[in-house]
Order: C-alpha cells, then sequence, then structure tokens
C-alpha cells in the first residue's frame, strides 16, 4: 500500500509541490494544479514517490525558472513550452519563441560573427535588466509580443539560409 492511497487531492498536490522531481519542478512551480486531472496529478505523485524508493535525492522546491535574459524571462509565464531542454546544466523550459531566437542567433555567430559580437554584447548588458523587469504574466505576453518580429526574422534567415535549419531548431538547449 503506498502512502498516496491516504492522501487527499490537497494534499497530494502539496506533496507533489514539496518533493516533485527537478525535471518537473519548473513547471509545477507556476502552474496552478487543481487544473490537472485526478488521474494525471496521481501518475507524478507516483513517479515523485518512486524517484524516493529509488534513492533520489529530491531538489528543493523550485521559486521559478531562471530569468536571466529577455526571451527566457518573457516565456517564464507561459505553458506552451516544447521541452525541457539544458541550459549550463540547469533545466529550462524550451519555447519555440526561444528556439527559433536561439537558433538564430547561432546562425547569425556563424555568417556575422563582427555583428553578432556588437548585438550580444548590447544584449549581455540590457538583457538582464529588462529581464528583470518582467515580473507578471502581463509583462511577459508584452516582451512575448515584443519579441515576436526578431522571432520571426530568425526563422526567416533559418529557412533562407540554412539548409539543415530544422535540425538546428531541434538541437537548442539538448
Amino acid at each position: 500500500m503506498s502512502k498516496l492511497d491516504n492522501m487527499s487531492r490537497e494534499e497530494m498536490e502539496d506533496y507533489v509541490r514539496s518533493t516533485g522531481c527537478r525535471h518537473i519542478q519548473g513547471v509545477l512551480s507556476r502552474h496552478d494544479l487543481s487544473i490537472v486531472s485526478d488521474d494525471v496529478l496521481r501518475t507524478v505523485a507516483e513517479t515523485v514517490e518512486s524517484g524516493e524508493e529509488g534513492g533520489y535525492e529530491a531538489a528543493p522546491v523550485a521559486t521559478g525558472p531562471k530569468r536571466d535574459y529577455c526571451v527566457t524571462a518573457a516565456n517564464s509565464f507561459s505553458s506552451g513550452f516544447l521541452y525541457i531542454g539544458n541550459r549550463s546544466g540547469e533545466p529550462i523550459d524550451v519555447t519555440a519563441q526561444l528556439q527559433r531566437i536561439n537558433a538564430g542567433e547561432q546562425l547569425l555567430m556563424e555568417l556575422f560573427p563582427r555583428i553578432h559580437e556588437v548585438i550580444r554584447g548590447i544584449y549581455d548588458r540590457i538583457g538582464p535588466k529588462v529581464a528583470a523587469y518582467i515580473d507578471s504574466p502581463g509583462k511577459a505576453r508584452g516582451a512575448r509580443a515584443t519579441l515576436k518580429p526578431i522571432e520571426y526574422l530568425s526563422l526567416l534567415a533559418l529557412v533562407l539560409l540554412d539548409p539543415n535549419h530544422k535540425e538546428r531548431l531541434n538541437s537548442q538547449y539538448r
């Protein structure tokens, strides 16, 4: 008999939030579990429980995604992520917007390294300051909309200039 059998839904939500595995914590910390069906919640809780029994160390509860730059911060309140990727050893929710802009930057770096260096220098100076300002869903929606032209320009450049653009897109944060 599992300890989950005697838990109420509320207790199960608290259990998942407090002991959840590192890969799902980024999602759980930003989303209301009340929208998740009982079956899905139970499956996640069982996964967490089996991880505990398997000797996996539970990571601390996430307080939100690492939001160093504009694109990450703009998508931090979005539930439309494609997959959980890896950035410098840390999990990151990869959205289509992040994937496209990052792949576009990679292409720019390869084709025009000096231009990339100038743009990246500017972004490194202002990106963290702008990201710190994006602290609510409304500001995040505005930032995502503001970044749309860059996203679509990146996608257009990828399609026109990179014969392997699909592979480049799919390799981001893997």
